[in-house]
Formats: structure tokens, C-alpha cells, sequence
């Protein structure tokens, strides 16, 4: 891939299926790329006397731009904007951009982001935002996110980089005795990618359902939560398991079986009700949380007439199969 050149660059969404929350201890997490949304970049020269970003949507009715942001040539001021923390956030990674690669700044940029999805579903518009500057300069979006965002396993990241699903973990060099917290930087710990060859849940993809939970849960918060709770070996290895078992599961019931373990595990681990004791006691399939519990998608199992029918009665609208999100790219709603 050339660097140090204007042009359009392209990143899929993702879904963590396993491992929220432990991929930050070391566990093994199953991802997987979204392949029918994502974000777009686009940079060219001007002859403005600023740099410029400006950020849009279009999903169904949604469409415009949500983001817009004047800095000054060398980057120091935000000379407009109206919304001071993200700008402040694109200032920092072009800032660091420009330290390492003072070419791409000699002329005035334009930078035009667009993403083709509602960004509240949380699917990676953070990312997708520094995978897309690592295809533009050359710098890794790893580095890129410990200088911007200072959270997070990473996982999207590689997701957004490799394009394919992906079982992804942490690898901590760390000496016997040492305390290891939440928070490392990446030049300490080392993120580990498999590739997977066969679309995990494949034999069933149309039994396996995304739903979107109508709102959206802040990553950063549930991070700075996470890290004052204990987790033992055990609890890791068994998160680990469960994500190698998930990936190989040959049909739905298997599957099923791995998704209520994990949610037990989780459940426990948080101190929280999982999805279903305290939304869907109903529902007949399984369903498991996705990221950051409390928002955001979460999986559910099921025929896709029973999983339509039960989520749309109950006012969750936006749902997708895996065959759906994965394959045929076809959206679902009611």
C-alpha cells in the first residue's frame, strides 16, 4: 500500500462476538467486520488558508454533515468548529501525523469523512477514523489511538486493518510479580491477530441475529469501570475457550450453549443481570451482549421470522442476520 498521497480510503465497521470487557485482561475475542457499512476518507489540497475536516452521515433518512472543524496550518489552533472535543480529538492525531510526517502538511488539506451507517450504532466510526489516517500517512492507528483516545484493547482497530474476521488478544510482557492494569500503552503490550478462514457461524447464519438496542453505550465509561474489577486466570481462560469454541461450532446449539456461558461468566464478573433475566425472559433463543453492556447491538438467536417478530413488537426495529450483515448485505426491519 503507497503512503504520502491524497486519495480515498475505505474501513468496514466491526462486532466483538466474544471477549468484551476481558480482551482488555487477555483474553482471545472473536471480531468481525461489517462488511455492508463503514467509513470513508477522503484528502485533497487547498488553497484555503486552513486545514479543514468536516464529517457526514448518510444512513436512510439520516444524511449531512454532523462534524466540522477549521485548524490552523500548523495545526495549533482550532480556528471553528462545533463540537470542541471531537476537534480537539482530530487535532491530536493530525498533530502527531504532521511530527512524523511533515510532507503531508506543506500544502493546505481537506479532509471529508462518510459514514454509511447511523454512527450510534457503535460499530467502529472511532476506528474506522484512525484506520483511515494509517492508510492516508502511514501511521499506525494502534499509535494513532494511544495518543487520541488513551483506551481501549485495540480490537477494532485490527478488525478495520485485517477486513476479515479475526480472533484478536493482548499479549503483556510482563515480569513475574508485576501488577498489570487495564491501562498500557501500545508500545508495551502487543496485540495478536488469527486470521479465521470459514465465516464463523456460517452453517447457521441465518439463525444468528443482530440487534440494535436503541441507544448507545460509552465505551470510555464502561473501560474506567472495568478496571478497578478483579479477574483470575481462570476467568480468562475460560473467556478464551469459549471464543475458540465459538468460532468452530459446527450448529445453533452448540453455539447456544457457548453464548449463555459466556453471559453467565460476564454476568458474575460484572455484577450485573445479563440481557435476557432482565429485558427478554421470553424470548426462546439465546442472546448475548455485545461491547460495552448497556447498548449498542447485541446478538440474539432464532428463526428470522420468530427474532423479527418478538424485537418488533418490542420496539427494536434495526436487526440484522448474520447472513444478512455478512454475506447478502441485505437490511432487515420491520
Amino acid at each position: 500500500m503507497s503512503y504520502y498521497t491524497n486519495g480515498k480510503y475505505y474501513t468496514h465497521g466491526k462486532l466483538m462476538i466474544s471477549g468484551e470487557y476481558t480482551v482488555l485482561r487477555g483474553a482471545k475475542a472473536l471480531a468481525i467486520p461489517t462488511y455492508g457499512y463503514g467509513q470513508n476518507l477522503e484528502v485533497i489540497d487547498t488553497k484555503t488558508p486552513y486545514h479543514l475536516w468536516e464529517s457526514y452521515e448518510a444512513y436512510d433518512d439520516i444524511s449531512g454533515r454532523w462534524f466540522q472543524a477549521k485548524f490552523s496550518l500548523d495545526l495549533q489552533e482550532i480556528i471553528e468548529t462545533d463540537n470542541v472535543e471531537i476537534a480537539k480529538n482530530v487535532q491530536t492525531a493530525l498533530q502527531f501525523i504532521q511530527a512524523k510526517r511533515k510532507c503531508l502538511f506543506e500544502v493546505p488539506k481537506q479532509f471529508t469523512s462518510l459514514i454509511d451507517y447511523d454512527r450510534k450504532w457503535g460499530i467502529g466510526s472511532s476506528a474506522g477514523f484512525l484506520v483511515n489516517l494509517q492508510k492516508w500517512s502511514g501511521i499506525s492507528a494502534f499509535v494513532l489511538n494511544d495518543e487520541v483516545f488513551k483506551k481501549g484493547s485495540g480490537y477494532d482497530i485490527a478488525v478495520g486493518l485485517e477486513d476479515k474476521p479475526i480472533i484478536y488478544w493482548l499479549d503483556f510482557d510482563v515480569e513475574e510479580g508485576m501488577v498489570v492494569t487495564p491501562r498500557i500503552s501500545y508500545y508495551q503490550k502487543s496485540p495478536q491477530i488469527t486470521w479465521i478462514e470459514a465465516t464463523p457461524f456460517i452453517n447457521y447464519s441465518d439463525e444468528v441475529w443482530f440487534v440494535y438496542r436503541n441507544k448507545k453505550q460509552s465505551t470510555s465509561e464502561e473501560i474506567d469501570n472495568f478496571k478497578d474489577i478483579p479477574t483470575s486466570d481462570e476467568i480468562i481462560d475460560e473467556i478464551t475457550q469459549i471464543t475458540l469454541d465459538m468460532e468452530k461450532a459446527k450448529d445453533l446449539k452448540t453455539f447456544n450453549k457457548l453464548i449463555d456461558r459466556h453471559e453467565t461468566i460476564m454476568s458474575n464478573l460484572l455484577q450485573r443481570p445479563s440481557l435476557k433475566q432482565s429485558l427478554f425472559p421470553d424470548f426462546e433463543g439465546s442472546i448475548k451482549s455485545l461491547g460495552a453492556w448497556g447498548g449498542d447491538f447485541f446478538m440474539a438467536t432464532g428463526s428470522r421470522e420468530k427474532v423479527k417478530d418478538y424485537f418488533s413488537k418490542k420496539g427494536y426495529n434495526t436487526m440484522f442476520s448474520s447472513y444478512d450483515l455478512f454475506l447478502n448485505l441485505v437490511e432487515i426491519n420491520s
